[in-house]
């Protein structure tokens, strides 16, 4: 969608706000090089299959150090640094909830950019991070259009980047609640209320209070899913097909596209891989060695 139909959708959508651009961007807080990756059960577990994602990273930003967290370092962070948030962390009633909670609580206490083991990355993400004004920005990444009506799920948590001690990062952290349902308590749509509660919060009595001033949240950018969630139409969740034949099509169109060079497009930064079947279609053209069965078997 264009900026301002995307605006008009959902008022907490923000691609250009005038906070990431008023004064001098020497005097902002920077987003460190520093990639944060999580993987509950730690580095020697994790699945061969996110392998190729994960080494698009350092190959894509050399200058960058990459940290995967696990249990042990994310349950140390959570009790030594939010000593306050811990309860209601250790009440979360399913390992992918604080999974969730960790990635708020990471990006606030050391900053960088977290991203899923399923993102891959194609060029550096270095100059869109650079502040252009002086307020410290966090940067959110819109998903798909298609996924808003269809999952409700217009930000990502799937890819965030932030300086440390960002205020989002703390709203987000606050606004969590050791429920049963995920995207509510912690995930996507969690992010959305809080982002929803901070633009409520910066009302017309408040701007006029603070002309000038960073919103209460912090100032944060909105990207267009175009250049960071590109969805081929292959890479839709199975239920979204109408027919097993319409999914396999698609699966082979997007083979013949990754043959010819023809996806991801040249724009994209990063792209997120959420449908297994793809994932395999797309590791095995790419590495011949990663699928159990043949793309064609397994679509």
């Amino acid at each position: 969608l264009s900026d301002a139909d995307a605006a008009k959708e959902y008022d907490y959508i923000r691609r250009k706000p005038a906070c990431s651009k008023r004064g001098s961007e020497s005097y902002a807080t920077k987003t460190p090089k520093l990639l944060h990756q999580i993987w509950w059960q730690g580095e020697a577990a994790i699945p061969e299959v996110h392998a190729p994602y994960r080494a698009t990273w350092p190959t894509t930003h050399p200058e960058w150090k990459v940290k995967l967290w696990d249990e042990p370092a994310i349950v140390s962070l959570i009790n030594t640094s939010f000593a306050w948030f811990a309860p209601t962390f250790h009440a979360l009633p399913s390992k992918i909830q604080k999974v969730d909670a960790a990635r708020y609580a990471i990006l606030h206490a050391e900053g960088g950019v977290y991203a899923d083991l399923d993102v891959e990355a194609f060029k550096p993400l270095d100059k869109l991070l650079m502040p252009t004004g002086a307020a410290s920005t966090a940067h959110l990444f819109e998903e798909p259009v298609t996924h808003w009506t269809i999952h409700d799920n217009v930000i990502s948590n799937g890819l965030m980047a932030s300086p440390p001690e960002h205020p989002l990062m703390l709203a987000i952290l606050r606004s969590i609640r050791p429920v049963a349902a995920v995207f509510a308590s912690t995930g996507s749509h969690l992010v959305q209320s809080a982002l929803q509660q901070c633009h409520l919060e910066e009302n017309d009595e408040w701007k006029k209070k603070h002309p000038n001033g960073v919103p209460p949240c912090g100032c944060y950018v909105s990207h267009s899913s175009g250049d960071f969630f590109p969805i081929h139409e292959a890479m839709r969740q199975p239920q979204e097909f109408k027919s097993v034949r319409e999914h396999v099509e698609a699966a082979h169109n997007f083979v013949e596209d990754l043959r010819h060079g023809d996806w991801p497009p040249e724009s994209a930064y990063t792209a997120q891989h959420w449908t297994g079947v793809c994932v395999c279609v797309a590791l095995y053209h790419r590495t011949r060695a990663t699928c159990a069965a043949p793309p064609t078997t397994a679509c």
